[in-house]
């Protein structure tokens, strides 16, 4: 397939492939910035919370320089395509939403990725589940942004940064965690799988 999009060709060399979901990020993106009239002169910086954590979330962080190392991204894997994109500074912000919608081969190609993921694919399904996700990149392209998404802008309190934190030992699985994501159980510290282990079991009987 021939990609005459820039910004997706570049972002499927740095995510490693091109997929419907890298497309919806890459869209959502630049959906997101022309709203918000961001561009590279201005003093905002922005923050982007995802519900998702698919292909997206890469096609966010090259289109936004938004990532989870400098903490201006936040994931909450909720399974839905909704962004909201913050302007730190003004506080505003737009949220965009993927609408319902179906490919026309989307039925057709989970039955193929399911023999494909169950080892049962043969050359010509491999072929054909190629073709079909050429044909959905396509598509998602001949759409417009209102046909893909609800957009919907409003004020929103930007996501503070954490700042850099110690690290303390879990009292439970021995490993280190920062000091502001323990969560103190019985008078200990502990991380937060052992916190939800711990709360299933009883008193001190948790702790043998």
């Amino acid at each position: 397939m021939l990609l005459t999009n820039v910004n997706l060709k570049r972002i499927s060399d740095f995510h490693g492939h091109v997929c419907p979901n890298l497309v919806i990020g890459c869209r959502a993106s630049q959906l997101a910035l022309d709203t918000l009239d961001l561009d590279q002169s201005s003093q905002e910086t922005l923050s982007v919370t995802a519900e998702n954590q698919t292909s997206a979330i890469d096609a966010i962080q090259y289109m936004t320089g938004c990532t989870l190392g400098n903490q201006h991204l936040r994931v909450r894997d909720l399974g839905k395509h909704k962004y909201i994109f913050v302007l730190n500074q003004s506080n505003r912000a737009v949220i965009v939403n993927l609408k319902q919608m179906e490919f026309s081969g989307e039925s057709t190609y989970f039955v193929l990725e399911r023999k494909l993921r169950d080892n049962q694919a043969t050359m010509e399904d491999i072929h054909k589940i190629q073709s079909l996700l050429d044909q959905w990149v396509s598509w998602l392209f001949s759409l417009s942004d209102q046909e893909l998404f609800h957009v919907a802008e409003t004020t929103s309190i930007p996501p503070g940064i954490n700042l850099s934190s110690r690290y303390v030992r879990c009292s439970h699985c021995q490993d280190l965690v920062e000091d502001s994501k323990a969560e103190n159980i019985h008078g200990v510290l502990v991380c937060y799988p052992c916190s939800r282990l711990l709360s299933c079991k009883s008193g001190s009987s948790a702790w043998q």
